[in-house]
């Protein structure tokens, strides 16, 4: 039992290290962000929106590759016999990727005219198509690099180039802005990626550069093809919102969409940084007693749900404060399309936690079908959707195909893991949630001044966290006590004598 929870205490205490890295970003982004959607037009915001359409179809390069990767060599590099073949799949997943998107930058080259055209009505912007796509290809790449960072468990040093690569982007890119204009801007984007992909690759050097051979690549490919059409479906759910928004809509929609978007980023980082973790111990316990696989999937559930499920409802109660503040009343109109997001995002995270288990089962089969019949749901209604009810259709889209993969995901499990979402359990948060709510909402109706909506969700978060803790009894306080980070025990105990 000690053993799980120091091994809780780290999940956590390297979940909140990459956390508090990417939140600390985050404000940095939010301010830079408020400069530039004030001094640049609808349809500069819709082009930098490309930049993120680009990144997420470059994705595509690592050819499933990096799910192997991630599968496989936590527990490979621990083993002196397996050693060799984790750092070969290293190699050849680098490999592959590199030789990939630089294919998918030529083509980028040559359609570049004929996207701007799509997205932005107009190809005068195929020269920002043209500059951003290697800034794309680099971010992907990039993001390669911190999952084999993560396959070593380098969380510190993940968390530090977060930071920097995110600081270096928003720093370099306003600095040309401010000397060139909006060619700048985007030139900048691209010239910033270089800095974290060069030195993040120094860092892990020794994962990568090794005298282990590379791994033979039709087998590891054919292994890899399910997890690679998962990706595919996987981008049904995760990106295949901006693209399909900016094709069927115009520039302006495109740009209140991706504002809106920016803040479930954020709201996302706080899923996914908590699962990569999670993900990771997942893998180690799949041959583990079922009993010890049943405890740490209940308690990991239930304690972040009490975490999430807040910072979704949050999100969506903030709406109309967060679009106003951040875009000005020229995005305020938006705030609708935030607040949807968030809901849909509440039901993402409860597929997203429970998809991991399924992630661990040692057949590619079973997470393809699960992302599959998400991905299918988004490909089928979302599309539809749109063309009925206008850009909410979208995410109406995403919620049918998370509450299909909940469904999915338990029939899965349930068989040989009996892993489920304890719904049951999730009643303590019932009449906090009520009462931070109506303190909100009564403050919003009342006086709806910008200067006085943080005093209501400070006074809702006080009054939440008072009825939340009065409902924990001693065995939650004890499994907190083990899982947070000592500079944080004393607002613990505070919140325990209370």
């Amino acid at each position: 039992m000690d053993s799980d929870n120091n091994q809780g205490g780290f999940l956590v205490k390297s979940s909140l290290k990459m956390l508090g890295s990417q939140y600390c970003l985050s404000i940095f982004n939010i301010f830079c962000f408020m400069y530039l959607l004030r001094v640049l037009t609808h349809v500069e915001i819709a082009s930098i929106a490309i930049f993120e359409i680009l990144t997420s179809i470059y994705g595509f390069s690592e050819l499933g590759l990096n799910s192997v990767m991630i599968k496989f060599c936590p527990s490979g590099l621990k083993t002196d016999g397996d050693s060799y073949k984790a750092y070969g799949l290293i190699k050849l997943t680098i490999l592959v990727q590199g030789v990939v998107l630089f294919c998918m930058v030529g083509i980028t080259y040559f359609f570049a005219a004929f996207i701007s055209y799509q997205f932005l009505k107009t190809d005068i912007y195929a020269w920002a198509v043209i500059i951003i796509s290697p800034g794309a290809a680099l971010t992907i790449l990039f993001s390669t690099l911190r999952g084999i960072a993560k396959v070593g468990e380098m969380y510190s040093l993940i968390a530090r180039w977060i930071f920097l690569a995110g600081f270096l982007k928003q720093s370099i890119a306003i600095s040309c802005y401010l000397v060139y204009g909006f060619k700048g801007y985007i030139i900048g984007l691209t010239v910033s990626s270089i800095i974290p992909v060069v030195g993040i690759s120094i860092s892990i050097r020794n994962l990568i550069f090794n005298p282990s051979p590379l791994s033979p690549f039709w087998k590891t490919l054919r292994y890899s093809f399910p997890l690679y059409i998962r990706s595919f479906m996987r981008y049904g759910f995760k990106e295949f919102d901006q693209p399909l928004i900016g094709l069927l809509s115009n520039p302006e929609i495109l740009a209140i969409y991706s504002v809106a978007r920016r803040f479930i980023n954020y709201l996302n980082q706080i899923i996914e940084f908590f699962s990569m973790p999670i993900m990771m111990r997942s893998l180690s316990l799949i041959d583990a007693p079922i009993d010890n696989i049943q405890v740490f999937a209940k308690e990991t559930m239930r304690y972040l749900f009490y975490l999430l499920i807040p910072a979704c409802i949050c999100f969506a109660l903030a709406s109309p404060w967060l679009m106003a503040v951040y875009g000005g009343y020229k995005y305020f109109s938006g705030w609708p399309i935030l607040s949807l997001l968030a809901i849909s995002q509440l039901l993402y995270s409860f597929s997203s936690m429970i998809s991991i288990y399924v992630f661990a089962l040692k057949s590619p089969k079973f997470i393809l079908i699960l992302e599959g019949a998400i991905g299918l749901c988004n490909y089928c209604f979302s599309p539809l959707f749109i063309t009925l009810i206008g850009i909410y259709g979208v995410i109406f889209g995403q919620m049918i195909g998370f509450i299909v993969g909940i469904i999915v995901a338990t029939y899965m499990l349930r068989p040989k893991h009996n892993i489920r979402i304890q719904w049951s359990e999730l009643r303590i948060l019932i009449m906090p949630l009520l009462i931070s709510i109506a303190v909100v909402l009564s403050g919003m109706y009342l006086c709806f001044n910008l200067w006085l909506i943080p005093f209501y969700f400070v006074l809702a978060a006080i009054l939440y966290l008072i009825s939340f803790c009065n409902k924990l009894n001693e065995s939650d306080w004890k499994y907190i006590r083990s899982i947070t980070p000592e500079k944080l025990s004393p607002i613990i105990e505070y919140l325990y004598r209370r």
